[in-house]
């Protein structure tokens, strides 16, 4: 019998500052990365190797349009170029939205947000591409609690035909 178990795709929670922010679609990121030195040992002919500076990767997530207030006001912050760090993390669960795993994350900045294409014949939903960098990150196993009621109401989708855009004065009707 197999000892790990596999996930499913939109079992993932977010949580920005201890308040639910509602479910991801897919998740990736967060591993360590470092900086490997050497340092030569006089006429020996040996290198002593150590590690210097660590950081993590980008997390990358795909986002609904139906998540929480906490996310938007993140978003809109850097949006409009203010520095404001998130302490949050990411619980991951299996096909009965039993956690299995979190990712806890601290000081976290966007560093990129990619928009679908807003296209009136399409009827796909709307999913963002977010990507974040924390200064620190760090995986625990879960115990099996059932995360579905941590988020209020089913999130409703947002789909890409469903906008209008606007540019201050410019003429955008057809």
């Amino acid at each position: 019998m197999l000892a790990n178990r596999s996930f499913t795709g939109g079992h993932f929670l977010l949580n920005l500052d201890g308040t639910p922010c509602g479910y991801l679609q897919n998740v990736s990121g967060a591993a360590m990365q470092a900086e490997l030195v050497s340092h030569k040992q006089g006429a020996v002919n040996f290198e002593k190797k150590h590690i210097t500076t660590r950081k993590w990767t980008p997390v990358k997530a795909k986002v609904g349009g139906g998540m929480s207030r906490g996310l938007y006001e993140w978003m809109q912050a850097a949006f409009d170029m203010n520095v404001m760090y998130k302490t949050g993390s990411v619980t991951v669960a299996d096909f009965n939205y039993k956690a299995q795993r979190r990712l806890d994350f601290q000081n976290a900045l966007i560093t990129k947000f990619t928009c679908p294409t807003l296209d009136a014949s399409s009827k796909d939903t709307f999913y963002a591409d977010l990507e974040f960098l924390p200064e620190q990150a760090r995986w625990y196993q879960e115990g099996g609690v059932d995360v579905r009621g941590q988020v209020g109401p089913k999130q409703k989708a947002w789909h890409t035909a469903n906008w209008r855009v606007s540019f201050g004065d410019l003429p955008c009707a057809r």
